[in-house]
């Protein structure tokens, strides 16, 4: 059966496989181009470890779904401009991060796993912000 928390069980074991693949990467392998245009594989993992996501979803368990500070507000979304804020979001993160990029990204994984075992069962139909509009946690 699918549940929220068989989807943690399986978000742990895929933690643990990205980081020791992770792990295995040189510092050359991090500038290589990536799947998506114009990104290094280091700017891909910039966008998911700026994405903030526990943040975002803590504050939909207190029951706020509201636009973090600095982020849209679901009724002005634009499409564009959101792929170019990930994009400048991501850019950014690489050059903040620099060589501790990938212990941030497996420190923010960390959290995600830690963040997701402790959800409780009437949490995970609860709302959290997206910039297109709300999504459950789950």
């Amino acid at each position: 059966m699918d549940t929220p928390e068989s989807r943690t069980d399986v978000l742990e074991a895929e933690v643990s496989t990205v980081k020791e693949y992770l792990a295995s990467l040189s510092p050359d392998d991090l500038q290589r181009p990536s799947a998506c245009a114009d990104w290094s594989v280091a700017d891909v993992l910039a966008h998911l470890a700026g994405q903030e996501h526990a943040s975002r979803v803590r504050r939909g368990l207190e029951g706020d779904y509201s636009p973090p500070e600095g982020s849209p507000a679901v009724a002005d979304h634009d499409e564009d401009r959101f792929a170019r804020s990930i994009f400048d979001r991501a850019k950014s993160t690489n050059d903040q991060y620099g060589e501790r990029l990938l212990e941030i990204f497996c420190q923010h994984l960390d959290g995600d796993v830690e963040f997701f075992n402790d959800a409780k069962p009437k949490d995970w139909d609860k709302l959290c912000y997206w910039p297109p509009g709300p999504e459950p946690v789950r």
